[in-house]
């Protein structure tokens, strides 16, 4: 009887330690819930969750729709938010979240995914409008142009350009200064009786981008 008393204690003595390693850990602290996004716009969200204990520690994994987990983006926060930003316009978004239980310094298991997708326009932040070559003497050289735009941003704007027929997104950048109702940019160093188009967008911060306006086509002088 004795024997079958210890052979019974040792089972459960090595149950208990096989459920209390890495994968049984999540049994015991309690996982986010609620995962959502909002406030989206083409380049920017903010993630959301409700945590179901009070910690200061929260893991979030995202990246596009459909991303081989632990191959995402992570980062570690201490509220149950984060703001995204730099977000591609109309494409699909995935994440996770998990949280540290701070009684027992085990992490939850994961909740998710969550999907959501960026609009093709931010209606956080107004586009610019009537982008055009400035009305001024010789506001277009060999090397130079001068450009124009109505409804820019008081957080200024910036200007895309590059040879005709470029790809938004791997033109250069040029960033334009705070302009109240119209904004004003001078682009240099361009090559002579060349074809380049030109794009603008405003910049509302922590409301993200408008979207891409454009393209307008000027002809660099010989």
């Amino acid at each position: 009887m004795k024997k079958i008393i210890i052979l019974l204690t040792l089972v459960l003595l090595v149950f208990a330690c096989e459920t209390d390693g890495p994968e049984g850990d999540a049994e015991f602290c309690q996982s986010p819930i609620g995962l959502e996004a909002f406030a989206v716009t083409n380049t920017t969200a903010t993630l959301n969750w409700q945590s179901p204990i009070s910690t200061s520690v929260f893991e979030v994994e995202y990246g596009l729709q459909g991303f081989a987990f632990g191959e995402g983006i992570s980062t570690e926060v201490s509220q149950s938010s984060l703001d995204l930003a730099g977000l591609t316009p109309e494409t699909g978004y995935s994440f996770y979240v998990r949280l540290l239980c701070p009684d027992n310094n085990n992490y939850s298991a994961w909740d998710g995914p969550f999907n959501f997708a960026t609009l093709n326009m931010n209606p956080l932040c107004n586009d610019p409008e009537n982008l055009q070559e400035r009305s001024i003497p010789n506001a277009t050289g060999s090397d130079f142009v001068n450009l124009r735009w109505f409804n820019s941003d008081n957080d200024g704007s910036e200007l895309q350009y590059g040879l005709e027929g470029f790809e938004i997104g791997t033109g250069t950048i040029q960033v334009e200064g705070d302009n109240i109702d119209q904004g004003f940019g001078l682009v240099e160093n361009l090559n002579p009786n060349t074809a380049y188009d030109f794009y603008v967008r405003n910049n509302c911060e922590e409301f993200g981008f408008s979207f891409w306006v454009g393209p307008l086509t000027v002809s660099t002088l010989e």
